[in-house]
């Protein structure tokens, strides 16, 4: 008979693998009645922990990893240096592993982790079109696992994130308020929760504003080259818009290039608003108007949240989810 498993117990009680993970070692985070409803259901199964999961617990590699999607973002960067003081604090290694937002990358280095290298991970997932995350729900079992930038809502673990809606939304009214009549937003994939939540936030803006939204102004895109050919064809249209809200900062770099080679000027002809962690926005010409994400802050929350976890000095479970805010700088590409 095949012996069950903690994911057996989730699919069959309609809950994660982390929860009956958690409710297993009887753990704060999981309330009362979900805990004896997941003890109960894995008596009667005759469920039996995993001696390797328990033993990976119990070591410790004085490690951390920290998986991200690309190093070269400003953003990571950034949050990597928040996260090593952190680990430094606290006399650890910091192993840095970069998934090139390639999915099965990502299952490949969380299955390396397991044979007991860290001691916790720190994790922004890469793209994800399956929404299966079953790799991070698994290593939450065997060491602590946190979430930061890109939080997966189905994931119940801690996460740090940014307010990325209400600066979408306040940056998309600015450029209202400058007087766009029509404003194009660009991002690489609406199944990324940040990039979902940044659109989300620049449609209600439209919409609280009697603005249409055109589905033919939501460029989605996960290479330059096609982009520049997408906004190209926008921009060279007799209606093209006046205004852009860019989720990803290279690509608002990729829409200077257009906008020069169309021979538009900005913000005479487009305002543009960015997310962008860049140091050199204020050099670009003319200088980029940005939502600036506390990138350092975030890597610092989300590490001090996993040594709690891993030094086993947790608080309560909803302490852990944080949500920092982003800064709005306007500058003369939204003028």
């Amino acid at each position: 008979m095949r012996k069950i498993t903690i994911n057996d117990i989730a699919k069959e009680l309609g809950v994660s693998a982390s929860t009956v993970s958690r409710a297993l070692r009887d753990s704060y985070e999981i309330s009362t009645a979900t805990k004896k409803k997941i003890m109960a259901y894995a008596k009667q199964a005759n469920y039996h922990p995993n001696p390797h999961a328990i033993s990976l617990r119990e070591r410790k590699s004085k490690t951390i990893a920290v998986v991200i999607p690309d190093i070269s973002n400003y953003f990571f960067t950034q949050a990597l240096y928040g996260i090593e003081q952190v680990a430094l604090s606290n006399q650890y290694h910091v192993l840095v592993y970069q998934t090139h937002d390639q999915l099965q990358t990502e299952i490949e280095f969380f299955n390396h982790f397991q044979n007991g290298r860290v001691d916790g991970v720190l994790v922004s997932p890469a793209n994800n079109p399956d929404r299966s995350f079953e790799h991070i729900e698994r290593m939450s079992e065997m060491i602590p696992v946190v979430c930061f930038d890109r939080v997966e809502p189905s994931l119940q673990m801690p996460y740090v994130t940014c307010n990325d809606y209400d600066s979408s939304f306040k940056a998309t009214e600015q450029l209202i308020k400058k007087g766009c009549k029509r404003i194009f937003f660009i991002g690489i994939s609406d199944i990324i929760p940040v990039i979902k939540l940044r659109l989300n936030g620049y449609k209600d803006a439209l919409k609280k504003h009697g603005m249409p939204i055109l589905q033919e102004d939501i460029v989605m895109c996960d290479a330059a080259q096609l982009l520049a050919e997408r906004v190209r064809w926008l921009l060279a249209k007799p209606t093209r818009p006046d205004g852009l809200v860019s989720a990803v900062e290279r690509y608002t770099f990729t829409v200077y290039d257009v906008c020069n080679e169309l021979q538009l000027k900005i913000p005479t002809h487009l305002r543009i608003i960015s997310f962008s962690n860049t140091p050199y926005a204020h050099l670009l010409n003319p200088s980029l108007s940005t939502v600036v994400l506390p990138a350092g802050e975030v890597g610092k929350s989300a590490s001090e949240i996993l040594f709690r976890k891993i030094n086993k000095k947790d608080t309560k479970f909803e302490s852990s989810n944080i949500t920092l805010n982003c800064v709005l700088t306007f500058r003369g590409s939204s003028a």
